[in-house]
């Protein structure tokens, strides 16, 4: 075979991955739209038919962050100490969800004045949700790397469908349920993806190999992880049993060992 047709075949291929790729792309996008819509039909019934404004959905978790949200809003941070907690409790209750619902409603008053904190509470779960949907699909396109671009799109776009409407999720993070959940399993998909894409990089940034920015990404997700939700310890579960894993059977280098440093530091 010439070089020439070598070339031509590399072409062909590199351009049939680009396509499969923008399919696959098309498809979350269909997903994301509609993971997100079935989670907002519920809007028009989360109105207090005293005040005709918002109000949350049927928890008690998120009326907690919420109000945390207002003393933010007016005091520019939460007062210490709370109290409405209960006696010994002096520390407030410090969490990602409220400051994530708070700049949530600055981003949103940016387009409208008639934004309230209330309706920013109600959409947050929505929001990072849809986010998660995202970072869900690339994470699984990340763990089949080695396949060919038709297989691991395939897969992704699959799994991602039935994360999407899995009927589990789908109550800790509808409108009107600003619950930990909903942020915290963004930060966890993009935990484990960039995890996985510093093992896979060669490149480099600026002379700085790329699988360190990444391995250092990874570890910045797991903390926001730690600052929103319990279920950080299935990180540290999964990396941590996986990479000794990969001691015991070789697998782990000078590379492998820096990047789980940096993700752990």
């Amino acid at each position: 075979m010439s070089e020439d047709s070598i070339s031509f075949k590399f072409k062909e291929n590199w351009q049939l991955s680009k396509r499969w790729f923008y399919l696959a792309l098309g498809l979350l996008l269909i997903i994301f739209i509609f993971g997100t819509y079935i989670r907002t039909t519920n809007i028009a019934q989360l109105k207090d038919s005293t005040t005709g404004g918002y109000t949350l959905g049927p928890d008690l978790d998120p009326f907690l962050y919420l109000r945390l949200a207002h003393e933010i809003v007016d005091f520019g941070k939460q007062l210490n100490p709370d109290y409405m907690r209960y006696l010994g409790m002096v520390p407030p209750y410090v969490d990602f969800v409220q400051w994530g619902i708070v700049y949530l409603y600055k981003f949103l008053s940016l387009f409208s004045k008639n934004v309230s904190l209330e309706y920013a509470a109600i959409i947050f779960p929505v929001v990072f949700f849809g986010l998660s949907i995202i970072a869900f699909f690339f994470f699984v396109r990340e763990v089949f790397y080695k396949k060919e671009e038709f297989q691991k799109s395939l897969v992704a776009v699959l799994a991602t469908a039935v994360y999407a409407v899995v009927p589990l999720m789908q109550h800790r993070t509808t409108a009107g349920i600003p619950e930990l959940e909903s942020a915290g399993v963004l930060f966890f998909w993009l935990a484990f993806f960039f995890f996985l894409r510093a093992l896979h990089s060669e490149k480099k940034i600026f002379s700085i190999n790329r699988s360190y920015l990444l391995a250092f990404a990874s570890g910045i997700s797991t903390a926001f992880m730690i600052f929103t939700w319990g279920g950080f310890r299935f990180i540290f579960y999964s990396l941590s049993i996986a990479t000794l894993i990969a001691l015991l059977i070789g697998k782990i280098g000078k590379k492998e060992t820096i990047v789980y440093s940096l993700w752990f530091i």
